[in-house]
């Protein structure tokens, strides 16, 4: 009976982005859930904005515009600007009728 050759020793080279533990997800993931993290940060910075803008519109065009519950101040902007203008259209108007 021969003798048993040993098994040969394994070396592994870790990869930039791999992990030494099996169970801890490679590093491009880590940082996927930063940037998820950092967007949901963004997001919730944007909204913020957004509430305190229209918290300060007259409280005609303030109904409207919370009742539309515009994502980003863009949007928001935009239908201020249409409401405005409407109203501004309407005082006018009335104002010449009266003259």
């Amino acid at each position: 009976m021969a003798p048993k050759k040993a098994a040969p020793k394994r070396t592994t080279r870790l990869n930039p982005g791999a992990t030494s533990n099996p169970n801890q997800a490679p590093s491009t993931t880590t940082t996927t859930v930063t940037n998820a993290q950092l967007q949901a940060m963004i997001d919730q910075e944007e909204s913020d904005r957004v509430e305190r803008y229209i918290g300060g519109l007259p409280d005609i065009i303030h109904g409207s515009v919370a009742a539309l519950k515009p994502k980003t101040m863009q949007e928001a902007t935009e239908m201020v600007t249409g409401l405005m203008d409407k109203k501004i259209r309407t005082y006018a108007e009335r104002q010449a009728s009266v003259v």
